[in-house]
């Protein structure tokens, strides 16, 4: 039960991270993005979604006797979603460091930022700007 489990946890983390670089690449998100071209990013993302794809939707199929339980399902979904989102940022904030080491662009609010830096490096300018009180 417990390789059902990682199994599933996996093809969903690969799931939502091509989906995370889809949706970056349509929006213009370069800061989260894992290449340079959206042509590429498109394609890269579509050799993972689609596979993964198709091990969820014929998953009874290959695995009559595996069922992971309702609650379990959920929490892996969860819990997936949540490691795509920070393996995105973490991945990306190493792969575009240099990209985008010297940009002098006024930091903008919200994902507008990641059009132009890198996740670590918007949340970085944003907590240098913020004023402290003491």
């Amino acid at each position: 039960m417990q390789t059902l489990a990682v199994e599933y946890y996996c093809l969903i983390v690969l799931l939502s991270m091509s989906t995370i670089q889809i949706a970056a690449s349509y929006s213009g998100l370069h800061g989260i993005t894992l290449f340079q071209k959206r042509l590429f990013n498109y394609f890269f993302s579509c050799v993972i979604a689609v596979p993964c794809l198709a091990i969820l939707l014929t998953w009874n199929w290959h695995k009559p006797t595996g069922v992971i339980e309702g609650a379990e399902q959920f929490y892996l979904f969860m819990a997936g979603i949540v490691s795509a989102i920070g393996l995105t940022m973490v991945i990306s904030s190493l792969i575009n460091h240099k990209r985008f080491k010297n940009n002098q662009e006024e930091l903008v609010s919200g994902f507008e930022a990641l059009r132009t830096r890198t996740f670590f490096q918007a949340l970085n300018g944003r907590l240098r700007s913020l004023k402290w009180r003491g």
